[in-house]
């Protein structure tokens, strides 16, 4: 006992007596030997977080289904809850082993990373997954916007907004070779082989991140 009164005791508890999930019994017993009625202490294990799905949604993309998955949810109605950077969100379906939730198209309005948790109906907490949040990548133009076919290979310079480093241009879907990129301006080299023949190709940017810029 570490304080008491005529209405209240106070004791730690040692850990090794919580080592494994069930139900302890908890009494109060007088120093005349006399014990109270019995109430249950809920031995809970924590949630574990393993995967979150999706991993990367885009700014301003509106709400979305969250889906987490691990172990030791809370499966008895209302179940598990979602925390969304300090945030709990409404739970759409629960299991013990997944929870889905809807994230407002408010909350993923700015870049950056948002901390998952998964929260217990005892208001245990699960580890710390990351969601990024980002911005996908604009092209704004094209330089030249044409070329002869079977000229030899093409300098294109690309602008926009929201580009990387480590950005990649694609010609029709595949990704050019020989790229420089220096803030939202991007220089490629087109081959000539990928200019052999007369139509239209397609052009875009991919982020590093995987975001793919609209097409021009």
């Amino acid at each position: 006992t570490s304080s008491f009164s005529g209405t209240q005791v106070q004791a730690t508890v040692p850990a090794s007596q919580i080592t494994s999930p069930g139900v302890a019994t908890i009494r109060v017993r007088n120093q005349t030997g006399q014990e109270s009625n019995a109430v249950s202490l809920t031995i809970g294990s924590p949630p574990v977080l393993n995967t979150i799905s999706p991993t990367l949604v885009t700014t301003g993309s509106g709400a979305f289904t969250l889906t987490a998955t691990g172990t030791n949810f809370t499966a008895t109605s209302p179940g598990a809850t979602i925390v969304f950077n300090g945030t709990s969100l409404l739970t759409t379906s629960f299991s013990a082993t997944q929870v889905q939730a809807t994230v407002p198209g408010n909350l993923i309005t700015s870049p950056g990373a948002a901390a998952i948790r998964v929260r217990n109906q005892n208001q245990q907490q699960s580890n710390t997954a990351d969601l990024a949040i980002a911005t996908p990548p604009v092209l704004t133009s094209l330089t030249p916007q044409s070329a002869i076919a079977g000229s030899p290979a093409l300098t294109l310079t690309l602008n926009g907004a929201n580009f990387d480093e480590g950005m990649q241009v694609l010609w029709n879907g595949t990704p050019v070779q020989s790229v420089t990129n220096q803030g939202d301006q991007s220089v490629a080299t087109i081959a000539a082989s990928l200019l052999a023949t007369a139509g239209t190709a397609t052009v875009q940017v991919r982020l590093s991140n995987g975001l793919i810029s609209q097409t021009l």
